[in-house]
């Protein structure tokens, strides 16, 4: 069930996932539910995995750890230049100039 809970809360996007949700899309108790989740939250404590679960007032999501920040930031940056043309960086450059 962690598997079905995994791909659930990926799927999610951005919108995350609500128990009420889990527990339709599953049929399972809330209990069952909410176990689930601490057991699937506890997995992704490791140091080995770069996503946490996080709960947002009823809506659970999974996001990025804090402490990789900086490895994110650096991609980010890197597929922003790597996605615009030269002739567009040309564009940007004298319009910040």
């Amino acid at each position: 069930m962690k598997a079905v809970l995994e791909g659930l809360l990926f799927i999610s996007g951005d919108d995350g996932i609500t128990v009420q949700e889990i527990m339709t899309t599953l049929d399972k108790s809330e209990e069952e539910i909410t176990g689930l989740l601490d057991e699937y939250a506890n997995d992704l404590s490791s140091d080995e995995r770069g996503i946490e679960l996080k709960k947002f007032g009823s809506i659970y999501k999974l996001v990025t750890k804090n402490c990789y920040a900086h490895y994110y930031k650096k991609y980010a940056e890197q597929s922003v230049s790597r996605n615009l043309s030269q002739s567009a960086l040309e564009t940007l450059a004298i319009i910040a100039y």
